[in-house]
């Protein structure tokens, strides 16, 4: 019995060790978010803050919680995927820079 009991603190002991793990490179990835100099920077840290929150969704892995982190996941690309069209349509109209400057990107003539 001993050693079943030790044997499930251990998992236990993992689990929360992994949900450590993604929190701090949620925190790495927002920090990146915060401190980025372009939007391409931007994107990227942003798509790496919603790699690293899924298993911080899944982390209890009942049915609830992995149909919570699919539903999740699905408009996190979905957004993702239009947040990039947006990028490629400032790089467009902004004549090449996706770098963030005083006043703005955007030419307004």
């Amino acid at each position: 019995m001993k050693a079943s009991i030790c044997t499930g603190e251990a998992a236990e002991s993992d689990r929360i060790f992994r949900e450590n793990i993604c929190r701090i490179g949620s925190y790495e990835a927002l920090i990146g978010v915060c401190l980025s100099a372009n939007l391409v920077t931007l994107y990227f840290c942003f798509e790496v803050l919603t790699l690293t929150t899924v298993p911080l969704v899944l982390h209890e892995r009942t049915k609830e919680s992995v149909a919570g982190a699919m539903k999740y996941l699905f408009y996190s690309v979905g957004g993702a995927l239009l947040g990039l069209l947006a990028v490629f349509f400032v790089y467009f109209y902004s004549k090449g820079s996706t770098a963030f400057v005083s006043g703005g990107f955007l030419d307004p003539s």
